[in-house]
């Protein structure tokens, strides 16, 4: 019955039908097919650039952390590793009564202070209660003392006219980091040295 209609059909009409269901199947296709490829498509295209994101976070995360991994062992370089509290007075001590002899900077009263602990590393304190020398000494002593290794701070500093021409005396108090050993252990009062005090140097040694 369909196809006698079809028959009757002119050939315009024929050709138009035939145009219409080629539309019509195009139509469908799409709908049931082309669509949810594309679908697809747009949301591996949104994981990919998800995960190219996600890449280009981590990538920096590692940036960052190599930069920090360096800079931290170029700050942990500079630290001297003490085995005990006392060592590490001790040595703190050694260092800055060197540096003193060096530039004739006479120093008359030195003591410490409790280290602070923090993770893996501790802050000493020495304070020179007083000190004497002419002004160039006390420049160069507070130089060599920042160019010292170690990380040698001064926390505080006091200065006053001496009793000479171009003379200072004065007070400071200096900080030092140092990183605790395996062997080391938390400071405690028992196993620090009692506050001495230093021997005289520079000028006032000679003079005597």
């Amino acid at each position: 019955m369909i196809l006698d209609k079809l028959d009757r059909l002119s050939r315009r009409e024929k050709l138009g039908l035939a145009a219409a269901l080629i539309l019509l199947g195009a139509a469908a296709a799409d709908n049931f097919a082309a669509r949810p490829i594309l679908r697809t498509l747009r949301d591996i295209e949104a994981q990919i650039e998800l995960e190219a994101n996600r890449l280009a976070y981590n990538r920096g995360a590692l940036r960052w952390e190599e930069q920090t991994t360096r800079e931290y062992e170029r700050v942990r370089s500079r630290l001297a590793v003490a085995a005990s509290v006392a060592e590490g007075i001790a040595d703190m001590k050694g260092q800055i009564d060197t540096l003193a002899r060096k530039n004739s900077l006479a120093i008359q009263k030195m003591d410490h202070r409790d280290p602070k602990v923090a993770d893996g590393y501790a802050e000493y304190t020495v304070q020179i209660g007083a000190f004497e020398a002419d002004l160039r000494s006390a420049l160069r002593f507070l130089h060599d003392l920042w160019q010292a290794p170690g990380m040698l701070r001064i926390a505080r500093l006091s200065l006053t006219p001496g009793a000479g021409k171009d003379a200072v005396k004065g007070s400071m108090t200096i900080t030092k980091l140092m990183l605790i050993g395996a062997a080391g252990s938390a400071p405690a009062s028992a196993t620090e040295p009692p506050a001495t005090e230093a021997p005289a140097t520079g000028p006032e040694a000679a003079a005597r």
